[in-house]
């Protein structure tokens, strides 16, 4: 039976991992209490930065780091605070595969992709989960126009993590921006047990023709009366609001739903030609 090793000094991340290798019929074993080099594992897993580097494991066994920090990020798998059961499905595909999954699309080609997903109200993800959800895009449009669509795709997302869950109006951002406190206030928002448990909603729909992105965050919405006009110049050398124009600027259509927390973001299409 597959094995995972792990040195944790947090509890709950050795829940997860407990109830990850119950899910995969795995073993987890503590080598903090049971260092043996010669046992065959998947990979080692450990929130300490010392025992990644100093692992009682063999050197050729996969090692895996929480932490938020990005600096870490050589030599090893990283995953953050927040990492749950499928990040760790993740890493094992990853392993399991190496890169062989990633170089052996070319002649794969898709007709149309669907990829529908919740993700946390962490801003720094942000770019991280647009990537994903938009890798196949590159199958039906260039790359210029690829980036375009991912630069409003994180600016809606953006907007509905800050102003839709975490309830952060302009003039707080502006306020704690000026005062050098946004991450603070960020911080202080995602713990607080009225946002902290809200997630925003996507589903992205891809074809040769057309790419619809649909966000949807679970705060109290706003009145689209008031979105910045496209047409007022003056709008676009204002600290906020610039990303509403921008994604215009860059969609073919962005529909709000009534409320204000929903929104629909479609561009029509260009295949590009291998």
């Amino acid at each position: 039976m597959r094995r995972i090793a792990y040195w944790l000094s947090n509890k709950r991340y050795q829940d997860i991992l407990v109830n990850f290798c119950n899910s995969e019929g795995m073993v987890p074993i503590d080598i903090s209490k049971s260092a043996d080099k010669t046992c065959s594992y998947v990979f080692f897993i450990t929130d300490i930065e010392d025992e990644v580097h100093n692992s009682h494991t063999s050197d050729d066994t996969p090692k895996c780091l929480i932490s938020d920090s990005q600096k870490y990020n050589h030599g090893y798998y990283l995953v953050n605070d927040d990492f749950g059961i499928y990040s760790l499905r993740v890493i094992l595909d990853l392993i399991h595969h190496g890169s062989i999954l990633l170089n052996s699309t070319g002649s794969l080609e898709f007709g149309s992709n669907i990829k529908e997903c919740y993700v946390g109200n962490n801003i720094a993800d942000v770019d991280r989960f647009v990537f994903f959800l938009t890798q196949e895009i590159l199958f039906f449009s260039n790359f210029a126009d690829t980036e375009k669509i991912r630069i409003g795709f994180s600016e809606m997302l953006t907007n509905g993590i800050e102003h839709g869950n975490l309830n952060i109006t302009n003039k707080e951002k502006f306020e704690a921006t000026e005062a050098g406190t946004y991450m603070q206030l960020l911080n202080d928002r995602q713990n607080d047990p009225r946002y902290r448990d809200r997630r925003v909603y996507i589903k992205v729909t891809s074809d040769m023709k057309r790419i619809e992105i649909m966000i949807r965050d679970e705060g109290d919405g706003f009145d689209i009366s008031k979105l910045p006009s496209p047409k007022d110049a003056d709008q676009l050398l204002k600290l906020h609001g610039r990303g509403i124009l921008i994604t215009k600027a860059y969609f073919d259509e962005v529909k709000y739903n009534s409320k204000g927390n929903e929104v629909i973001l479609a561009r029509n299409l260009n295949r590009f030609n291998f």
